[in-house]
């Protein structure tokens, strides 16, 4: 009976090994994947439409402005999934991932959000001292 327990135990520890190490490889491979959606995302958020506010057409800030609430929302996924990640990496014990990247894209991408959307408030606040 001891011994029927004791195959059965390593069984299962072995089989845990086993998962841990599939995991971490599986980990290991969805990093990079992330690294180069935020990477991406990154390189989007510093063209130059987004910089050049002096000759950019009044028309065309509802479109940058929702361009930029979008690429906001994919900044929020992408953040999501890079603390699910570290959570997974401190289960598995490995070493977290650190993400200085998002971080840059997220000083990028607020900075401009937050512009455009100022730039915003504040055509319709002077558009509505014209009027008056």
């Amino acid at each position: 009976m001891i011994n029927t327990l004791s195959n059965i135990i390593q069984n299962v520890q072995s089989q845990s090994e086993q998962q841990n190490e599939k995991f971490k490889k599986a980990l290991l491979e969805l990093i990079p994947e992330l690294n180069k959606e935020i990477d991406t995302l990154d390189k989007e958020c510093v063209d130059a439409i987004y910089l050049d506010t002096k000759s950019m057409d009044p028309e065309k800030m509802p479109e940058i402005i929702k361009a930029l609430d979008s690429k906001l929302e994919r900044f929020r996924k992408l953040d999501e999934t890079s603390k699910r990640y570290n959570e997974w990496q401190i289960v598995l014990g490995v070493p977290q991932q650190i993400w200085d990247n998002l971080d840059e894209l997220n000083k990028n991408l607020i900075n401009r959000h937050l512009m455009w959307h100022s730039l915003e408030e504040w055509q319709a606040i002077t558009d509505g001292s014209k009027k008056t």
